[in-house]
């Protein structure tokens, strides 16, 4: 979709937020075991921005049929899949590395 950038002021501090009036073209995917941990927070930095994401609960078998196949860098969760990158996904693992991407996108995140 057509991203701009508005500039939010807040005391001291700027902050930047991803606004569309177009839906981007795959919603990101976060991929995480079945329950409140490293992936809560930004899931609620998604929820209070309200974008839409899959929230993908991965367990058992699954999850270690998935690790195998590389599908987790480190071999483990949280993973966001995003549109882009070299095969039209990337993937973000970590769980502070996909927690800033949520806040920018929520518009949470300071620029200074």
């Amino acid at each position: 979709g057509k991203w701009k950038l508005q500039s939010i002021e807040k005391g001291r501090h700027r902050y930047r937020r991803m606004a569309s009036t177009v839906a981007p073209v795959a919603r990101p995917r976060l991929m995480y075991l079945p329950f409140r941990a490293m992936a809560e927070t930004s899931r609620m930095m998604l929820a209070h921005s309200n974008i839409e994401y899959d929230d993908e609960a991965i367990w058992g078998a699954e999850f270690q049929r998935r690790k195998l196949n590389g599908e987790f860098p480190w071999g483990k969760t949280p993973v966001m899949q995003l549109a882009g990158g070299d095969k039209g996904m990337r993937t973000v693992a970590q769980s502070g590395a996909i927690a800033r991407w949520s806040a920018r996108m929520a518009g949470c995140y300071p620029t200074n």
